[in-house]
């Protein structure tokens, strides 16, 4: 019995193990290089995405916040750092604001 368990979900993996049991569509934010989310917090109905983003593979990574609604449109964009590389790390959101630790 252990044997045909075993056998039947190694068949199971093989017949439907390449292939994707259900599509969901993929958005792309940020810049053209290095786009990294490292954070997500979600508050008030909206979700809010910390992470790191540079122009360019030569510029300095820049701080990178996204603001979502929960259908995952954007509702704010928000890019800054200086010319040094600011790494975005964890984001938290309260009634005082958005608070960004890099």
């Amino acid at each position: 019995m252990k044997n045909q368990i075993i056998y039947l979900v190694f068949i199971f993996l093989i017949i439907f193990g390449n292939k994707p049991l259900f599509a969901q569509d993929v958005l792309f934010y940020g810049s053209k290089e290095n786009n990294i989310a490292n954070s997500i917090f979600y508050y008030n109905n909206n979700f809010f995405i910390l992470g790191t983003t540079r122009e360019t593979a030569k510029s300095s990574t820049n701080f990178y916040v996204l603001r979502l609604n929960e259908n995952g449109s954007i509702k704010n964009e928000f890019i800054f750092g200086d010319k040094h590389h600011d790494i975005g790390e964890h984001i938290l959101v309260n009634n005082d604001g958005i608070f960004v630790f890099g």
